[in-house]
């Protein structure tokens, strides 16, 4: 979270310290969330999205523990806008006939985590959790509505971006599921007849199954850590405005523009190994055994 507006890091907001806005003072992050809740209870129309929204005033959890704060709830979900025929699948027959304007409301489970400050260093980033069930998921309805709410009622801007895409991009480029690179860069023509009306261009260079050096790698991922100062790549003494990897994952294959990278999200299932732990701590704070959830 940072102020509206702000260009320096000085403006961003300690999630756990206090914020004064329109001569309110709220005590943390989760006073600016407990506005977002309020202002959601009943259902909201997102016609552009073509989908209902609203948060469970009463599904709210808070675990407080020394290291962390961890708030929990479940949001109100479904999308409208299609006919169809529901069917039960034992007697074949149509048991209800969905209108255009019918949502399909689900519900999903969400979690908020906040570390606790360490040391005097101030924690300016947290996790969002997000459930999806199927296909269906509310990670996009619920960070707009977010964004929008803390923009116009607190005049702050809220920033997210996949956390895990630093360790995903990693273990791609080593376990050789990368499918293709292609480098991007604008190009004017050498040629002044090319030039006429169109003054530059995009050149693309593509590799197939390309096998790359550990040095370039290395650079590569310091450009997602946000270690890197600059805006560009420079590769074999060329300069390239932007880098795109093609890979398979889960049977498909997905595409991800590294100057587009904050807009990148994954649907990760829960690993085999944690669900002992899991068992126990998502079925006393969520009061279910976890499903699917997408970071954030």
């Amino acid at each position: 979270m940072k102020k509206k507006y702000s260009r320096t890091e000085d403006e961003i907001l300690a999630l756990n310290g206090s914020y004064e806005y329109d001569e309110v003072i709220y005590d943390n992050i989760f006073s600016l969330f407990s506005g977002f809740y309020d202002n959601y209870t009943e259902l909201a129309d997102d016609e552009k999205l073509m989908k209902m929204f609203s948060i469970d005033r009463g599904s709210i959890k808070r675990d407080v523990r020394e290291d962390y704060v961890a708030e929990s709830g479940i949001i109100h979900s479904g999308s409208y806008g299609t006919e169809s025929d529901i069917t039960n699948k034992t007697t074949k027959r149509v048991v209800y006939r969905r209108n255009q304007d019918d949502a399909d409301i689900k519900q999903f489970h969400y979690m908020i985590y906040v570390p606790n400050d360490v040391e005097g260093n101030e924690i300016v980033k947290g996790m969002l959790m997000f459930e999806t069930i199927g296909t269906f998921g509310v990670k996009t309805i619920s960070v707009n509505n977010m964004k929008k709410f803390f923009s116009e009622k607190y005049g702050l801007t809220m920033e997210t971006r996949s956390i895990s895409v630093r360790i995903f991009i990693e273990n791609l480029l080593k376990k050789d599921k990368l499918k293709r690179v292609t480098l991007i860069k604008n190009s004017v023509s050498r040629d002044s007849s090319d030039n006429m009306f169109l003054n530059i261009g995009r050149e693309e260079k593509t590799y197939i199954k390309p096998t790359l050096k550990e040095s370039w790698i290395t650079k590569l991922l310091e450009h997602l850590d946000g270690r890197s100062s600059e805006d560009i790549f420079e590769i074999n003494d060329e300069v390239y405005e932007d880098i795109q990897l093609s890979f398979l994952h889960a049977g498909r294959t997905k595409t991800v523009r590294l100057n587009n990278i904050d807009k990148f999200s994954m649907v990760e299932d829960v690993p085999d190994y944690v669900f002992i732990d899991a068992y126990i701590i998502f079925s006393d704070f969520f009061g279910i055994i976890p499903r699917k959830f997408k970071l954030c």
